[in-house]
């Protein structure tokens, strides 16, 4: 895909998912800058985490990495800044760790397998099911 659709991708995904923050008060459109997405998102008693969405170069054909980072610091500081759930989606016992959720580039990588259809498996759709997750 040639670099200026990925980036009208890009943006109408970047759109979708500020009309997303504005009704869902779970989550919160941070910064986007280049192909990277940061959004903070509450997860059960309020502990904040912040999610970081990179696409790569061969964005749409290849999902996004999403990572979780230090909220304060934007730093990658490790599976302490991971929310808990027993790794069934979130692999924080693996080095590094990775998201098990349809939708990343790291479930792909881990289920090659599987195909990924941006279609069906948008930006939006994957920060919905991520968000369920960290309940």
């Amino acid at each position: 895909m040639d670099a200026a659709l990925a980036r009208t991708r890009l943006d109408a995904e970047v759109k979708s998912l500020r009309g997303l923050a504005e009704d869902w008060p779970d989550v919160e459109l941070m910064r986007v800058d280049g192909a990277t997405i940061l959004l903070y998102m509450w997860g059960s008693g309020g502990r904040k985490f912040l999610l970081r969405i990179s696409c790569g170069v061969d964005y749409p054909m290849d999902p996004p990495s999403y990572a979780f980072l230090d909220p304060h610091t934007g730093d990658d500081a490790g599976v302490e800044c991971w929310p808990e759930d027993g790794n069934m989606a979130f692999k924080t016992d693996e080095n590094p760790p990775w998201m098990c959720v349809v939708g990343t580039l790291e479930y792909r990588q881990h289920h090659p397998d599987h195909r990924f259809d941006p279609n069906v498996h948008s930006i939006c759709q994957t920060v919905a099911h991520i968000s369920r997750r960290i309940k």
